[in-house]
């Protein structure tokens, strides 16, 4: 499992600046649900009046409920299951998307203990190709391509 990591201030901003704001639940019932962006349930139990647009939350409701999602996942995975990852962080003295990039893919190769062959566009298990039926690109008999 993958958890994104992320300043709770800048992802906040991001949400309201840059994604038209997102759905969370709203406050009355996240003692009800899973966790605060369980949208489905939140809809299941009041419908549409069971979300709102983070942007018209108070910021610090937006952000508790940010941080209770974070502790849910990492209360239900175990450790050595969760890969912890923050895409927009860098490494110095190379800072740039590119290196970041380069550091997520070899963190995850080890985190998976597979590697992903950029010719074969494959992750390589034991020196085999885990899905070898991708070689060339080719599909297995019966799948059809979209």
């Amino acid at each position: 499992v993958i958890l994104t990591l992320r300043d709770p201030n800048k992802w906040y901003a991001s949400r309201v600046k840059n994604h038209a704001g997102d759905f969370m639940c709203v406050q009355s019932l996240w003692d009800k649900v899973i966790h605060p962006l369980s949208i489905g349930e939140c809809v299941e139990k009041l419908g549409a009046a069971g979300i709102t647009n983070i942007k018209f939350m108070r910021k610090e409701t937006a952000l508790e409920g940010f941080a209770r999602y974070n502790l849910w996942v990492q209360a239900i995975i175990p450790p050595e299951r969760l890969f912890r990852f923050c895409p927009w962080d860098c490494r110095p003295p190379d800072c740039t998307k590119e290196s970041s990039t380069k550091w997520f893919a070899k963190k995850f190769e080890e985190f998976v203990g597979m590697e992903w062959d950029r010719t074969r566009k494959t992750w390589m298990w034991e020196g085999k190709p885990l899905v070898p039926w991708r070689e060339g690109n080719q599909y297995p008999p019966g799948y059809q391509h979209v």
